[in-house]
């Protein structure tokens, strides 16, 4: 294909308007930021309610469980992108009645895995608390927390399958191009769980001991927050069914089209697996440092933040699109906008995190962490890991091009040299004495840099242009842009930083600090990306300001 072909290739995809990336990403980033917010809220009010106690601690940890077997042994947010790009691929044919078999036999074969776990979990139910238990000093409260733990573990363990039938109703939405109520139905969970611990509270008062908690009490907090993870299923369930799939299990395994689709699962554990032991290993190691593992977790919170609220909703938006092109080429220049429209946060983002890590420790850090030497380890952390989240936004793009083209054996093969680098960067720095949390951020942005350059330069393996690549070109430009218009923020940014915090004190001055930085940084940035005529702020500004709606 020459470059002229290329550069006549339509602005729509199957008749989807070219701005629908954006449009449906900044939905889906704002939903999510939503679902964060309250998510955070709800850790508040656990925090509120029942205080820093064992019952406390058994409520957290216990429902999380459902959550660790639902996002790591059954792939979480990745199994549902799986099943988009078969259904967008029926749903573009007129296939209705094959679309909704489809997603009807996924769900029912995907349960079936869940009740499994499930049953699993309710099993090793004893073991697992006795394991959670294990640093209770007190044989009485460790006791009480066992018994109380169980109760819950029972109740929350359905929740498995709410997450299931949750995952499988967001992908539909998704595969029909709505990306608001998929996002945003964590929210009605997140407040479901609040006011059951409002309500907890109000009843029974606050901050109540294991051992004396009453047995209504311990009903109400495991039936209202179960619930509330029933109210987002169902939230995600109505969504499939006003896309036109009404949601009933079906027996999956016995569709050839289904099984095809299982069998892209197994590679998918894989490569989920070998995320979550490679953040395993970096916190272990973290926690040779007095006060290492809880600095080191604040810049994983920084690290993951621009992912959740930004790539990830850019990915989900972009698969369809990523199905629907009609060729290599067309499928490549979709992953090229999405890539720009990612880049154009997740680099000023990085930047941001590199010359702004000491005040935004110095805002975040409280109580017996505000000290000099708790401060400078959690800003070393949000400085040392701050590449890795250019590298993580590059890997979860390349990763969702993959699964349009049905591979799910690419982005593993990416993720065992990623996971592989990581750990040997920290096995050399082990080795020679370096220090632990400079070398645990590197590490990390290391293997996500690596692993980024292998998974793109696999996908970007296919058909060849004759002559020069405008898609190639324009991204390459959009790259630039963006690096230096984040470059030119970095300098007024840090000095309104550090001139706010010579003048201002406390937790309060030390936060507006870090506010006014960041908005003169982005001034900054928005104003050379303007002058630049940069492509993705003009899209944004459009979809934001409602002058084009696809």
């Amino acid at each position: 294909m020459s470059a002229a072909d290329l550069t006549e290739r339509s602005v729509t995809t199957r008749g989807v308007p070219a701005d629908a990336l954006v449009a449906n990403s900044v939905s889906g980033a704002l939903w999510t930021a939503v679902s964060r917010l309250t998510g955070f809220a709800q850790t508040l009010t656990v925090g509120a309610i029942l205080g820093a106690t064992y019952l406390g601690n058994t409520y957290q940890s216990v429902n999380s469980l459902p959550n660790i077997v639902y996002y790591q042994l059954l792939s979480g947010s990745l199994f549902a992108a799986i099943l988009v790009p078969p259904l967008v691929h029926r749903i573009d044919a007129g296939d209705a009645p094959g679309g909704q078999r489809l997603a009807r036999g996924f769900l029912g074969a995907l349960l079936v895995f869940a009740v499994a776990l499930a049953l699993v979990l309710l099993v090793a139910g004893p073991l697992i608390m006795r394991a959670l238990t294990i640093d209770i000093a007190e044989p009485a409260a460790a006791a009480a927390s066992r018994r109380v733990g169980l109760v819950l573990l029972a109740i929350f363990v359905p929740q498995i399958l709410l997450y299931t039938v949750a995952g499988t109703g967001a992908a539909v939405m998704n595969a029909h191009g709505r990306f608001a109520l998929a996002a945003g139905a964590q929210t009605v969970e997140n407040i479901g769980m609040i006011v059951t611990l409002v309500l907890a509270g109000l009843i029974f008062g606050t901050v109540n001991g294991i051992r004396s908690v009453p047995p209504a009490e311990i009903l109400l907090l495991g039936v209202g927050t179960t619930t509330a993870v029933a109210l987002h299923a169902g939230c995600q369930w109505f969504g499939a069914r006003t896309s036109g799939i009404v949601l009933v299990p079906s027996r999956g395994w016995r569709d050839a089209a289904v099984r095809e689709i299982l069998a892209r699962i197994p590679p998918t554990l894989a490569y989920t697996g070998l995320a979550a032991a490679q953040v395993l290993a970096v916190l272990v190691v973290a926690d040779r440092v007095q006060g290492g593992l809880v600095a080191f977790q604040f810049g994983l919170n920084f690290f993951y933040l621009p992912a959740a609220v930004v790539t990830w909703p850019i990915a989900r938006a972009a698969l369809p699109q990523l199905e629907r092109a009609e060729d290599y080429l067309g499928m490549r220049d979709e992953l090229f906008r999405a890539t720009g429209l990612a880049a154009f946060v997740t680099i000023p983002a990085a930047v941001a995190y590199l010359v702004l890590a000491m005040p935004l420790a110095l805002g975040v850090t409280f109580g017996s962490l505000a000290t000099q030497t708790g401060v400078s380890l959690v800003a070393v952390s949000i400085a040392s890991i701050a590449p890795a989240v250019i590298g993580d936004g590059a890997f979860i793009l390349a990763t969702y091009a993959c699964y349009a083209r049905k591979d799910a054996r690419t982005p593993l093969r990416s993720m065992l040299l990623r996971t592989g680098i990581t750990l040997g960067c920290l096995a050399a720095a082990w080795a020679l004495g370096l220090p632990v949390l400079p070398t645990l951020g590197l590490s990390l942005s290391i293997g996500s840099l690596a692993g980024a350059t292998h998974l793109w330069r696999a996908v970007l393996r296919g058909a060849k242009v004759a002559g020069p690549d405008p898609g190639v070109s324009r991204l390459r430009q959009s790259l630039v842009r963006t690096g230096l218009a984040s470059l030119a923020m970095a300098g007024p940014a840090a000095l309104v930083a550090a001139v706010l915090g010579h003048t201002l004190h406390g937790q309060v001055g030390e936060a507006f600090a870090v506010v006014a930085a960041a908005a003169v940084g982005a001034a900054t940035y928005l104003g050379v990306q303007r002058a630049a005529g940069g492509e993705e702020l003009s899209a944004l500004s459009d979809v934001v300001l409602r002058r084009r709606v696809p």
